[in-house]
């Protein structure tokens, strides 16, 4: 990849080696004191909120749309129909929406003239999910 510096980490290994770098250059950026005076401590960063909140599964979502653009490049985390319990939360109102040509947020943003077609025809499709009738 593109070094040190780079956008993407070389690996999706979340080990303490990574929470370490990640709580060390927050500090490094924005300063010991900055981020001590915000009630910042590396406990914060819980590894497992997400699983142990909300499970690892959608079976049991009910009435969401996600949306997923192919430029994001947060997309890899999103939810698409090949998820873990995708198929029975369709059941329940859950629908997966992947939108050609539109970067993260894009479709949730105020519409403007530069928005691609695709995004523009999600935009329309959305609010027509039954779980908005």
């Amino acid at each position: 990849m593109g070094g040190d510096t780079d956008f993407f980490i070389n690996n999706c290994d979340v080990t303490e080696a990574l929470v370490n770098s990640t709580i060390h250059n927050c500090v490094k950026t924005f300063g010991e004191e900055a981020t001590s005076s915000i009630g910042y401590v590396p406990e914060l960063y819980h590894l497992d909120g997400v699983p142990i909140r909300y499970g690892t599964t959608y079976d049991a979502a009910s009435n969401i749309i996600f949306t997923n653009g192919n430029l994001d490049p947060w997309s890899g985390g999103g939810v698409y129909e090949d998820s873990p319990g995708i198929k029975q939360a369709m059941k329940n109102g859950v629908y997966t929406f992947n939108i050609k040509d539109a970067a993260h947020h894009l479709d949730l943003r105020t519409p403007n003239s530069c928005d691609p077609p695709s995004v523009t025809s999600a935009r329309s499709q959305v609010p027509n999910f039954p779980v908005y009738t």
